[in-house]
């Protein structure tokens, strides 16, 4: 039986090489994404929701909804008139 033309071991080969491209990639993009939602949670300590409130919703949503959610509250500062 004739083996198709596109099993060969040139097409192996190319498929091993983006397959370990891929992997790199996913783990590259996987490390920034942890990376940003830990800054995100770092900037959030102050705020309503904490550090970890921002830190899992930029983790679970996207880095990107952690700073839109971020700029959009206040600081939960304790506002206090000064003694005259």
């Amino acid at each position: 039986m004739k083996r198709p033309d596109y099993v060969s071991v040139e097409n192996a080969d190319y498929f091993k090489l983006v397959c370990d491209m891929g992997r790199k990639l996913l783990g590259s993009m996987l490390g920034i994404w942890i990376l940003a939602s830990l800054l995100i949670g770092m900037l959030g300590i102050h705020k309503r929701f904490g550090f970890w409130g921002f830190f899992f919703g930029s983790l679970v949503l996207s880095p990107i909804i952690g700073i839109i959610m971020l700029f959009s509250m206040e600081d939960n500062y304790i506002h206090t008139k000064a003694s005259e």
